[in-house]
């Protein structure tokens, strides 16, 4: 191909030298479509040894400095507000999350909305335990133990539903 090339425009290699054929630089990609790439050359500073800096870059009117401080103040006063926005829970009906249906059917996510993300961790975490609790954590503990049971009772159920279909299908086998 090379060869081709040389001979279309009837040049050599030993002319680069002279008279450049070609010369170095960066590129850049991009995507224009489905399995189609561009490209377009990306100016590197490395190749020319300078460095931009505040003292070799044009300088500012004082209207721009203030214009770009006042840019500046105005993004750090958006990026706190979507922080703090972040971590409150928004309304779901918009959301174009994945729903879970169980979710919507309970009405569950209603009752996070404008909740924060501590106050609903806060919400699942047990009180540290001081001096003193243990008659105040009685009910907690019958609680607990309420719930250990019923999720045992609820685990041995479906074991037990599991072990029938198995004894179930093997009959039918043995037939």
């Amino acid at each position: 191909m090379i060869r081709e090339h040389v001979a279309v425009h009837r040049t050599k290699a030993k002319e680069h030298k002279i008279n450049p054929l070609w010369e170095v630089c960066m590129l850049q990609t991009y995507f224009v479509g489905k399995g189609r790439i561009d490209y377009f050359v990306v100016v590197d500073n490395i190749i020319e040894k300078k460095l931009i800096t505040l003292d070799s870059a044009a300088l500012l009117k004082e209207e721009e400095k203030d214009l770009f401080i006042k840019l500046e103040n105005d993004y750090q006063d958006v990026k706190g507000d979507i922080e703090k926005q972040a971590t409150i829970v928004q309304d779901f009906g918009d959301s174009r999350s994945a729903q879970v249906p169980w979710l919507e059917r309970t009405g569950f996510p209603g009752h996070l909305v404008g909740l924060k993300d501590e106050e609903i961790k806060s919400s699942s975490q047990l009180p540290r335990k001081s001096e003193g609790d243990e008659k105040a954590d009685v009910n907690l503990v019958r609680i607990i133990h309420a719930a250990e049971s019923v999720l045992r009772d609820a685990y041995a159920l479906r074991v037990s539903v599991l072990q029938e279909s198995v004894n179930a299908s093997e009959i039918f086998l043995d037939v």
